[in-house]
């Protein structure tokens, strides 16, 4: 059980990490490249639903 819980905080942890980096991207003015999975001030791109960021 303890293992499962452990297993499920680090599951937590990567995907809202994943989450604030695109977050603090589109708040600070930039479009979030879903492709190279980085910010950019210079292009804006779609949001892609489906993506490995």
């Amino acid at each position: 059980m303890k293992k499962l819980t452990s297993l499920l905080v680090i599951i937590f942890v990567i995907s809202t990490t994943s989450c604030r980096k695109i977050d603090s991207c589109l708040d600070a003015g930039g479009s979030y490249d879903y492709d190279q999975c980085e910010c950019n001030f210079n292009t804006t791109h779609p949001y892609k639903e489906q993506h490995d960021c």
